[in-house]
Protein backbone atom coordinates (compact mmCIF):
# COMPACT_ATOMS: atom_id res chain seq x y z
CA UNK A 1 0.00 0.00 0.00
CA UNK A 2 1.58 3.68 -0.96
CA UNK A 3 2.01 5.86 1.95
CA UNK A 4 -0.80 8.95 2.25
CA UNK A 5 0.90 11.65 -0.10
CA UNK A 6 0.32 14.60 3.55
CA UNK A 7 2.28 12.05 5.36
CA UNK A 8 4.48 11.49 3.19
CA UNK A 9 5.24 14.92 2.39
CA UNK A 10 5.77 15.69 5.87
CA UNK A 11 7.94 12.82 6.25
CA UNK A 12 10.18 13.95 3.51
CA UNK A 13 10.38 17.71 4.93
CA UNK A 14 11.66 16.76 8.60
CA UNK A 15 14.64 14.28 6.81
CA UNK A 16 15.59 17.67 4.71
CA UNK A 17 14.78 20.03 7.51
CA UNK A 18 17.24 17.54 10.02
CA UNK A 19 20.09 17.55 7.57
CA UNK A 20 19.77 21.23 6.72
CA UNK A 21 20.45 21.23 10.61
CA UNK A 22 23.42 18.73 10.01
CA UNK A 23 24.58 20.82 7.40
CA UNK A 24 24.96 23.94 9.46
CA UNK A 25 26.36 22.70 12.25
CA UNK A 26 29.13 21.21 10.47
CA UNK A 27 29.74 24.82 9.13
CA UNK A 28 31.29 25.23 12.43
CA UNK A 29 34.15 23.29 11.72
CA UNK A 30 36.52 25.52 9.81
CA UNK A 31 39.90 23.37 9.70
CA UNK A 32 40.40 22.16 5.73
CA UNK A 33 38.45 19.36 4.67
CA UNK A 34 40.35 16.60 3.01
CA UNK A 35 39.89 16.12 -0.59
CA UNK A 36 37.17 13.71 -1.53
CA UNK A 37 36.00 12.50 -5.16
CA UNK A 38 34.40 9.42 -3.99
CA UNK A 39 33.32 9.36 -0.12
CA UNK A 40 33.23 5.26 1.42
CA UNK A 41 31.77 5.84 4.59
CA UNK A 42 32.14 2.42 6.78
CA UNK A 43 29.40 0.57 9.26
CA UNK A 44 29.67 -1.61 11.71
CA UNK A 45 30.06 -4.84 9.88
CA UNK A 46 27.23 -6.45 12.50
CA UNK A 47 24.92 -3.30 12.03
CA UNK A 48 21.38 -4.27 12.89
CA UNK A 49 20.80 -3.29 9.11
CA UNK A 50 22.93 -5.54 7.79
CA UNK A 51 21.93 -8.56 9.38
CA UNK A 52 20.82 -11.34 7.43
CA UNK A 53 20.23 -9.37 4.65
CA UNK A 54 21.36 -10.63 0.80
CA UNK A 55 25.37 -8.54 -0.12
CA UNK A 56 27.33 -8.31 -3.10
CA UNK A 57 30.48 -8.80 -1.15
CA UNK A 58 30.95 -11.35 1.85
CA UNK A 59 32.23 -8.51 4.09
CA UNK A 60 32.49 -4.92 4.23
CA UNK A 61 36.54 -5.86 4.08
CA UNK A 62 36.11 -7.33 0.70
CA UNK A 63 33.98 -4.47 -0.74
CA UNK A 64 36.49 -1.72 0.62
CA UNK A 65 39.42 -3.74 -0.85
CA UNK A 66 38.33 -4.30 -4.29
CA UNK A 67 37.11 -0.86 -4.30
CA UNK A 68 40.44 0.65 -3.63
CA UNK A 69 42.22 -1.29 -5.69
CA UNK A 70 40.20 -0.39 -9.11
CA UNK A 71 40.50 3.31 -7.73
CA UNK A 72 44.20 2.83 -7.64
CA UNK A 73 44.34 1.27 -10.98
CA UNK A 74 41.66 2.99 -12.87
CA UNK A 75 41.27 6.24 -11.18
CA UNK A 76 44.81 6.62 -9.10
CA UNK A 77 44.73 10.87 -9.21
CA UNK A 78 41.23 10.84 -7.68
CA UNK A 79 40.92 11.43 -4.12
CA UNK A 80 39.53 8.42 -1.93
CA UNK A 81 37.92 9.24 1.64
CA UNK A 82 37.18 6.50 3.87
CA UNK A 83 35.21 7.66 6.85
CA UNK A 84 35.30 5.25 10.32
CA UNK A 85 31.85 5.07 11.69
CA UNK A 86 31.11 7.84 14.11
CA UNK A 87 30.07 5.77 17.11
CA UNK A 88 33.87 4.15 17.12
CA UNK A 89 35.02 7.12 18.82
CA UNK A 90 33.63 5.34 21.67
CA UNK A 91 33.19 1.82 20.80
CA UNK A 92 35.44 1.05 18.12
CA UNK A 93 35.30 -2.07 15.65
CA UNK A 94 38.05 -4.56 15.84
CA UNK A 95 37.37 -5.50 12.47
CA UNK A 96 37.15 -1.43 10.92
CA UNK A 97 40.15 -0.42 13.03
CA UNK A 98 42.71 -3.08 11.38
CA UNK A 99 40.91 -2.40 7.90
CA UNK A 100 42.18 1.33 8.82
CA UNK A 101 45.61 0.45 9.61
CA UNK A 102 45.95 -2.01 6.55
CA UNK A 103 44.71 1.26 4.25
CA UNK A 104 46.90 3.35 5.65
CA UNK A 105 50.19 0.73 5.16
CA UNK A 106 49.32 0.49 1.37
CA UNK A 107 50.43 4.37 1.43
CA UNK A 108 48.59 5.26 -1.20
CA UNK A 109 48.84 9.19 -2.18
CA UNK A 110 45.45 9.78 -2.65
CA UNK A 111 43.67 7.97 -0.12
CA UNK A 112 42.95 9.64 3.21
CA UNK A 113 41.21 7.39 6.23
CA UNK A 114 39.41 9.40 8.40
CA UNK A 115 39.07 8.32 12.40
CA UNK A 116 36.23 8.76 14.05
CA UNK A 117 38.25 10.53 16.81
CA UNK A 118 39.37 13.28 14.55
CA UNK A 119 35.60 14.54 14.66
CA UNK A 120 35.44 16.06 10.77
CA UNK A 121 32.06 16.27 10.20
CA UNK A 122 30.92 14.30 6.85
CA UNK A 123 28.45 16.75 5.85
CA UNK A 124 31.27 18.92 4.25
CA UNK A 125 32.84 16.19 2.38
CA UNK A 126 29.31 15.28 0.94
CA UNK A 127 29.30 18.54 -0.72
CA UNK A 128 32.54 18.25 -2.10
CA UNK A 129 32.47 14.42 -3.65
CA UNK A 130 31.37 13.13 -6.24
CA UNK A 131 30.09 9.67 -5.48
CA UNK A 132 29.35 8.07 -2.36
CA UNK A 133 29.31 4.42 -1.93
CA UNK A 134 28.37 2.03 1.20
CA UNK A 135 27.83 -1.05 2.75
CA UNK A 136 24.90 -0.08 4.87
CA UNK A 137 25.43 3.19 5.79
CA UNK A 138 22.69 5.53 5.57
CA UNK A 139 25.33 8.33 4.76
CA UNK A 140 24.29 7.47 1.13
CA UNK A 141 20.33 8.40 1.55
CA UNK A 142 22.07 11.71 3.12
CA UNK A 143 24.19 11.55 -0.26
CA UNK A 144 21.57 11.13 -2.43
CA UNK A 145 19.16 13.61 -1.04
CA UNK A 146 21.71 16.53 -1.34
CA UNK A 147 21.92 14.88 -5.22
CA UNK A 148 25.19 12.48 -5.08
CA UNK A 149 25.08 9.37 -7.64
CA UNK A 150 24.69 6.46 -4.45
CA UNK A 151 24.83 2.99 -4.17
CA UNK A 152 24.83 0.04 -1.27
CA UNK A 153 26.67 -3.00 -1.33
CA UNK A 154 23.62 -4.53 0.72
CA UNK A 155 20.13 -5.12 0.57
CA UNK A 156 19.61 -2.84 3.69
CA UNK A 157 16.12 -1.29 4.40
CA UNK A 158 16.14 1.70 2.09
CA UNK A 159 17.38 -0.97 -0.45
CA UNK A 160 14.44 -3.04 -0.29
CA UNK A 161 12.03 -0.12 0.08
CA UNK A 162 13.63 1.44 -3.36
CA UNK A 163 15.55 4.68 -1.92
CA UNK A 164 18.97 3.21 -3.07
CA UNK A 165 20.06 0.82 -5.98
CA UNK A 166 22.38 -1.97 -4.71
CA UNK A 167 24.18 -3.24 -7.72
CA UNK A 168 23.53 -6.62 -8.81
CA UNK A 169 27.17 -7.75 -9.97
CA UNK A 170 30.49 -6.41 -9.09
CA UNK A 171 31.18 -5.41 -13.01
CA UNK A 172 27.85 -3.29 -13.07
CA UNK A 173 29.33 -1.91 -9.97
CA UNK A 174 32.64 -0.91 -10.94
CA UNK A 175 31.17 -0.13 -14.20
CA UNK A 176 28.60 2.72 -12.76
CA UNK A 177 31.24 3.77 -10.53
CA UNK A 178 33.82 4.69 -13.36
CA UNK A 179 31.06 6.14 -14.93
CA UNK A 180 29.52 8.32 -12.38
CA UNK A 181 33.35 9.30 -11.21
CA UNK A 182 33.99 10.40 -15.07
CA UNK A 183 30.57 12.12 -14.77
CA UNK A 184 28.20 12.53 -12.19
CA UNK A 185 24.89 11.33 -13.41
CA UNK A 186 22.34 13.94 -12.54
CA UNK A 187 19.77 12.49 -9.57
CA UNK A 188 16.19 13.04 -10.23
CA UNK A 189 13.95 14.99 -7.82
CA UNK A 190 12.25 11.60 -7.24
CA UNK A 191 15.55 9.78 -6.07
CA UNK A 192 15.77 12.44 -3.64
CA UNK A 193 12.61 12.34 -2.34
CA UNK A 194 12.89 9.02 -2.20
CA UNK A 195 15.39 9.18 -0.21
CA UNK A 196 14.54 11.36 1.91
CA UNK A 197 11.80 9.54 2.53
CA UNK A 198 13.82 6.20 4.13
CA UNK A 199 15.84 8.82 6.07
Amino acid sequence: ASLDASFAATARKRANDALVRKIDKAAAYTSPLPPCDLLLPLGYDYDTVALGVGSLYPTQDDWMRETIDFMARVHPTMNVVVRQHPEEAASPSPENVALLAELDARGLPHLRTMRASERIPVYGLLQKARVCVACQSTVVLEAQMLGLPTVSMRDTYYVAAGAITRPQTKESYFNWLDANLRAPATIAQAARDAAALSY
